[in-house]
């Protein structure tokens, strides 16, 4: 049985308030490209690279400023559902001391943990 899952969170600084008429096509995205939980980083990646995600990412210019760091990664507990204030404190973790088990990155992926993790 599994028993972890791999949160995801992206972040941005939009170009134009989210309210704006450049912003409709992501906004109307949204629900299907937000903060999830996937079984494993395959499941995750055939959703990034060969689902509707993969265009709204090739938009992603369009509405977002550049910035170095928006993504991360990180191992809940099977059922776990984490809350966004969460992702942006794993968010900060990455930036603060590169990947780790507790904050990771696609390009730096750590196993899931053997027992319940302690990143406090």
């Amino acid at each position: 049985m599994v028993r972890y899952e791999l949160a995801q969170m992206n972040v941005a600084r939009l170009r134009t308030p989210l309210n704006s008429p450049q912003l409709a096509d992501f906004v109307n995205a949204l629900d299907r490209v937000n903060m999830s939980v996937w079984r494993d980083p395959q499941s995750l990646q055939a959703f990034v690279y060969r689902s509707d995600h993969a265009g709204v990412m090739r938009r992603g210019r369009e509405w977002f400023e550049k910035m170095d760091l928006y993504l991360v990664l990180w191992w809940v507990p099977r059922g776990l559902r984490p809350t966004t204030v969460e992702g942006i404190e794993r968010l900060e973790l990455l930036r603060s001391r590169g990947p780790s088990a507790g904050a990771f990155t696609f390009g730096s992926l750590f196993p899931a943990p053997a027992r319940q993790p302690d990143f406090a």
